[in-house]
């Protein structure tokens, strides 16, 4: 086995097995609260969504065109 204790090595060169281990513990647990912060996120905005105040919002679905009310032939009618 190679000694370690060589002060010509860096961190990195002497610990590069505990390095390892620990980037394979950390990266999954980054990524799962990185996830979770994103699906928090896009349940806020769909809940947002859901909850707006219906009186707000005006129903389109069926509109039928009407004639132009004229008053000038309305009054002329009476």
């Amino acid at each position: 086995m190679e000694n370690t204790d060589n002060k010509n090595l860096s961190f990195g060169q002497r610990n590069w097995f505990l390095l390892c281990v620990l980037v394979a513990i950390l990266n999954p647990l980054a990524v799962h609260f990185l996830q979770i912060g994103a699906r928090k996120e896009s349940y806020k905005q769909s809940m947002d969504i859901h909850t707006t105040d219906s009186s707000k919002i005006k129903d389109s679905s069926y509109n039928v065109a009407s004639p132009p009310q004229n008053k000038k032939t309305d009054s002329a009618a009476h």
